[in-house]
């Protein structure tokens, strides 16, 4: 959709160059020579109108271009010389340099347009935002301060430098800094919750409890006088409520949240998680005193009874919160928040049909209320109800879809569909996921993540048979056959895992995702779908192709998926006895980055003992099983190594160990059965072992659903762990 937009937007900006009497764009199959300017300005304007039609349209093909052939970084930096004084065009061009790590370029864009445009605060600030985010914090700093001289009434330099000052633990500077923009600036209440956020840092960050609480009460000196003349919003109350809190003034911390509940809105809500963020798990006693205390001030107030309620869960006494929360549904017997803790608390308890009896009474009272059913969706999974379940779960996809509140937990249609395939209705869950890719491009991640958590083989395998399915629906898609090749080669199905990938790679290549599918870790993980294989040579490529990328360590995934890359190519190389120099130059690389790692430290070991630097390769070795001790690769390993230096003994006591903990592995079976050792004895000792740990009974259809509740009519968080 973004693509599209963004072709959208050239196509306008190319009219409005045409319109100004620019000369129209070169097709992009048209490639220019080198020194060939890629448009020429129409010598008939006068040459300021010359230069902006110039600029309009060197914009509009770099627009273009980020949607097409990928010039499009040229495009936009002939537009910015083209119009110096277009602060957005400026920040824009250094934005897409900064993306492409080239952030000393960047940062001369934004400091010409700083300098140029001196009594801008938007400029100003323009160039700090791209030196913060290139890591020069001492010049961004310089920018913020020479934007508040240029506009003292803008709050967003304050509230940007004193956040860079609470980072470098500096929490007096950064308050110094917000009262001097409180005093100054047209809009005060971000400065305000800004303020709380810090004196709530500052205090947290103190180790002694008596310093905290100290730290705290001068905090509430600043902050309440705040408070109480500004509006009194959900952030400014919770940073209230935890200041009372490390003050060790629970009831004042309490009474705050109560405030925070009274301001329900659908934009601002209140989630009885906050409780469990604020009050730790030793203070839950006191918290629980306290809340009593209140409660019995209002006896009739529902809201303290189910606060108490949940910090007697947090003390760990089920009895009194349920209590507790029977009490709020004698005074109020629709209250959807109190019926949903408990029925959260009874299904804790495996008290099942409690909990169904306890959600179908209410949902007869409000059968309007989604999330009253919702969890009645989640209780019938946990007996095992699927079809059941499945119906609710259709019920509420077409109420959700309707805008009829939101889902009780996140990620509620990822959980439809699986319990769509744990049903065995492959087609439905294909249907599903199809129709949510419409509308969420990271659906396909988020599902196939699910299945390859799913402790079942039999899962995975429907799992990956949705994908086959969906495959065939949606045969142009790279993102399908990108997720289909992770989840076989996560299932060891190498090759039905390098041929989705390769069809991934031919398809992202005729599309414009190739900078968003052909990553280091596509080429990492089709690399080693190749190599399982034994395509050596294939898989070479792919690794290499992965450590050309070289990505910067903020890009997280894809770095460590270079880093593995070094070392996988390595151990490739070693197991076969090849280029035994190039691979210990690689694994040292990798080792630079991560010393530590026992994987790398057992490549490198496993090269010198290809090179028959046996001592070498054992400390080595056994420096990797002091950090990885029950690995049985590394196990085998260091019995291999004993062996070659003579000591047939202890190789025989490490290659035991590597049987035991891997029975399956037949190269292993073989060294010891070569030595006299019975392995089918060991076997069978194994498996004796594991049928007196089995359990007694089977688990359940799915993993036990506890989601993290929320007041009624309140939007979800969205994040989960």
């Amino acid at each position: 959709m973004r693509r599209a937009g963004l072709l959208q937007l050239g196509v306008v900006m190319c009219l409005a160059a045409a319109a100004a009497g620019c000369a129209t764009p070169r097709a992009p199959s048209q490639r220019p020579e080198p020194d060939e300017p890629v448009l020429a300005p129409d010598k008939s304007l006068p040459p300021e109108r010359a230069a902006f039609a110039d600029a309009l349209a060197h914009y509009a093909v770099g627009i273009s271009a980020e949607w097409g052939d990928g010039s499009a970084i040229s495009n936009f930096l002939r537009a910015a010389e083209l119009d110096p004084e277009n602060e957005e065009l400026q920040f824009r061009v250094a934005l897409m340099l900064v993306r492409d790590q080239r952030g000393e370029e960047a940062c001369e864009i934004v400091k010409r347009l700083a300098d140029r445009r001196s009594a801008s605060a938007r400029a100003q600030v323009f160039a700090a935002v791209i030196h913060r985010i290139t890591g020069r914090q001492d010049e961004a700093l310089r920018y913020y301060r020479r934007a508040i001289r240029v506009d003292p009434g803008d709050p967003v330099p304050y509230l940007e430098i004193a956040a860079m000052l609470a980072r470098a633990g500096r929490f007096q500077d950064a308050l110094d800094l917000l009262q001097s923009g409180l005093e100054r600036a047209r809009e005060k209440q971000d400065l305000v919750r800004m303020t709380g956020q810090i004196l709530v840092r500052r205090a947290s960050a103190l180790q002694d409890p008596q310093a905290a609480a100290r730290s705290a009460r001068e905090g509430l000196s600043i902050f309440e006088p705040l408070v109480s003349r500004g509006p009194r919003d959900e952030a400014t109350l919770l940073h209230l409520a935890m200041l009372y809190n490390i003050s060790g003034q629970l009831g004042k911390a309490l009474e705050t949240i109560e405030q925070v509940e009274r301001l329900k809105s659908p934009d601002a809500q209140w989630r009885l998680s906050l409780l469990t963020a604020m009050v730790r798990q030793i203070e839950a006693p006191a918290a629980v005193l306290a809340m009593a205390r209140l409660a019995d001030e209002q006896p009739t107030n529902v809201f303290r009874q189910i606060m108490l309620g949940h910090l007697h869960e947090m003390a760990t006494d089920p009895t009194a919160a349920e209590a507790a929360y029977r009490r709020a549904l004698e005074l109020e017997p629709g209250d959807v928040t109190a019926i949903l803790r408990l029925s959260l608390l009874l299904l804790s308890q495996q008290r099942n049909q409690d909990a169904q009896t306890l959600l179908e009474d209410a949902i007869r009272r409000r059968p309007e209320n989604n999330r009253l059913i919702e969890m009645l969706a989640y209780t019938r999974l946990g007996q095992n109800q699927l079809e059941e379940a499945l119906s609710l779960f259709e019920q509420l996809r077409d109420r959700f879809r309707e805008g009829e509140q939101s889902p009780l937990v996140p990620y509620f249609n990822v959980t439809h569909a699986l319990v769509a395939l744990h049903a065995g209705r492959i087609d439905l869950a294909v249907r599903l996921i199809d129709d949510e890719l419409k509308n969420n491009s990271d659906f396909l991640e988020l599902i196939t993540r699910a299945i390859m958590r799913e402790t079942d083989p039999k899962r995975r395998q429907t799992g990956l048979d949705a994908l086959r399915q969906l495959a065939e629906v949606e045969p142009d898609n790279p993102y399908v056959f990108l997720y289909q090749g992770l989840l076989a080669g996560h299932m060891k199905r190498y090759e039905e895992a390098a041929a989705a990938f390769e069809r991934a790679e031919s398809l992202a290549r005729e599309s414009d995702l190739a900078d968003d599918i052909l990553t280091a870790s596509f080429y990492f993980w089709y690399g080693a779908a190749r190599e399982r294989l034994g395509q050596i040579d294939e898989a070479a490529a792919l690794f290499k192709k992965c450590i050309e990328m070289a990505p910067t360590p903020e890009r997280l995934q894809d770095y460590n998926a270079w880093v593995d890359a070094l070392n996988y190519l390595a151990y490739m190389w070693a197991e076969r006895g090849l280029n035994l120099d190039e691979a210990l130059r690689l694994v040292n690389r990798a080792l630079e980055i991560s010393p530590d790692n026992a994987a790398y430290i057992d490549t490198r070991g496993w090269i010198y003992f290809m090179q028959g630097r046996y001592e070498e390769a054992r400390e080595e070795i056994e420096r990797a099983i002091s950090l990885m001790p029950d690995d049985p690769t590394l196990t085998d390993h260091l019995g291999d190594i004993y062996e070659k230096l003579g000591i047939l003994e202890e190789a025989v006591d490490w290659w035991t160990k590597s049987f035991r903990l891997d029975p399956e592995n037949e190269k292993v079976a073989e060294k010891l059965r070569r030595n006299g050792v019975n392995v089918d004895a060991i076997r069978a000792e194994l498996e004796a072992a594991r049928s007196r740990e089995q359990p007694s009974e089977s688990p359940p259809a799915i993993p036990p659903v506890l989601p993290v509740l929320q007041g009624d009519d309140e939007e979800p968080t969205g994040e989960t762990e």
